[in-house]
Formats: structure tokens, sequence, C-alpha cells
């Protein structure tokens, strides 16, 4: 979905046809800067001189290209790695999180997806169908990126995704223990085609109840499926969702992370009230901003 005017972009995960969660992250700053509607976005604050350390590592026969930005001056021993939408291509699409994550105990890690920018390898638009092998070669991407930071001195390792970027999360933490926790917005548990059914249905008037009610009989392609990964995670993940949410199924996302706290998966959920999918509260028309504290806390491992 293109930005139009001083409307915010869906947070979307993928939609029917993988929408575009953050086409050039300039929505991903106003989320985090606690903007909601954002006309005009904030520029990120470029990186000062020295602070930013470029890396090119080796992923299943794959270079991987990014960076690691730190607080001028600091020795953090915290890394997170930002991992973007289905939009997100090239670091300098999700570089604008940098200000929000980066503090003296924290670095943070931006890269390019693979077959863009200075990464090799194969690289096609996501969509439902190839979400199913599509995912997995990016969450390999992630998981060396995280192996590569703990040789590197990084003690604690995490991931925040939102949309796809949450599906990757949990496909990368089931790969690796290089990664200490995962942090997912709006969506992660349910398969893409589950999802992408729901969004339809919404956007063809139904309401959520009633779309989440017919999505739990999709029996259509699932792209992508979490289940099995999640069942594999053994690390600590917070989910963040909306309940207004009419993109992602936040009743069914609830559900299956539900399932797997009751057999001992350490997850924490937030279920913003009167929240749609951009946090932004139903009522009021301004964004919730009470999962942020404990964002920033789950990160420090508080």
């Amino acid at each position: 979905m293109p930005e139009t005017g001083a409307q915010m972009p869906t947070l979307s995960h993928s939609g029917r046809n993988m929408r575009n969660l953050y086409p050039t992250f300039s929505t991903f700053i106003c989320l985090f800067f606690l903007l909601g509607a954002c006309a005009t976005p904030p520029a990120a604050s470029p990186p000062e001189a020295g602070d930013a350390e470029a890396f090119r590592l080796r992923s299943k026969g794959l270079v991987i290209a990014g960076e690691i930005a730190r607080a001028p001056g600091t020795t953090p021993k915290i890394a997170v790695i930002i991992v973007g939408g289905s939009g997100a291509r090239v670091r300098g699409d999700t570089e604008a999180a940098v200000p929000f994550f980066r503090d003296q105990n924290t670095a943070v890690v931006i890269y390019d997806r693979r077959g863009n920018g200075d990464s090799t390898g194969k690289y096609a638009i996501p969509d439902t169908l190839n979400t199913a092998w599509q995912i997995p070669r990016f969450a390999d991407d992630v998981a060396a990126i995280a192996a590569h930071l703990k040789r590197h001195g990084y003690e604690r390792v995490g991931l925040v995704g939102t949309s796809m970027g949450g599906w990757i999360n949990v496909a990368a933490a089931a790969k690796t223990r290089a990664i200490d926790f995962v942090v997912c917005f709006s969506g992660g548990a349910s398969s893409v085609g589950v999802s992408d059914e729901f969004d339809r249905l919404t956007d063809e008037g139904l309401t959520i109840a009633e779309a989440i009610a017919a999505a739990r009989r999709y029996d259509g392609p699932s792209g992508y499926d979490p289940q099995a990964d999640l069942k594999a995670m053994e690390q600590p993940g917070l989910f963040v969702f909306g309940d207004e949410d009419d993109s992602n199924p936040t009743a069914l996302d609830v559900e299956a992370l539900e399932a797997m706290k009751a057999i001992g998966k350490p997850l924490t959920i937030i279920v913003l009230p009167r929240a749609n999918h951009d946090f932004i509260d139903l009522d009021t028309g301004e964004m919730n901003t009470d999962w942020t504290g404990p964002v920033k806390a789950f990160i420090q491992g508080d």
C-alpha cells in the first residue's frame, strides 16, 4: 500500500499481495517516534562519524552486507538486528530505526537483504506462495548475522521485526541459539496464507469477528507457517498487537501464542485495546504508546 498524503500506511504483514510495510521505512520512524499520522516524517539523525562498522559475511554460500551502528564512544554488549517488512531490501530502508534503538548499551544492526545492495543471492518480491521458501532463506541470513555479532563480543543479540519481519524473526530464532530474544509487531504467529485471507476478507467488508471466523476455515496455500518454528524456538519473545487490527488476525495469532505458552514457551503478549494495525486508538485517533517502555525493557533483559 503506497503512502498517501498525511496518512500512515498500514503496518501490514503481507496482505494478499504482500503489501509493502515500509517502502522507505519512513513510516517506521513515524511509529517509533510516536507521531502516528506523519505528513512530513522527521529525518533520521545520520550516524555520527566513526560509529558505524560495515560488515560482509557468508550465509549459505552468499555474501550478506550490512553495518553495526553504535553510539560514539561506547562499547555496547547488546545488539538488535532490524528485520524489515516485505518492502525492505537495502539497509537504507531500515536505517530510520537506528536512532530509536541505539543507546550506550545497545548497538543497532541493519543489512541488505539477499539479492539487494551489496548482498548476493536470489531475491523475489515476497508473495503468499514464495514465502514458504523465501522466509527460511531470509532467516538463514539473519541467523548468520547474529552468529557474527556473538563472535565479535556482543553478549545479548536480538531481533526486532514487524510485518514479514515477525515471521523471519521466528524462523531465525528456531535456527540458532546465537539469537537471545525476538520482538515482533503486528504478526508472526499465523501462516502467511491465513493472514492474507483475513486481510482479503476485511478488505471485502467483513467485520474483524466475521473475518476471524472465516479465516479459521481457510484451506488454501499456507505459504510460510511459523508453527513448527515457534515450537522449536526457545528464546523469549515479545509480541505486540492491536485488538482492532483489520489487516493481521490478532485473535488467531494470540491463540497460537497462548498455545505455545501452555507448553512452556517464554512468550509475552501485549494486546493494545482499541488499537488498529498502526497502533492508533480508534476512539482518540492518537497512537497508543504503551508498548514502548516494555519493548525497551525487554531488549535490555529487564
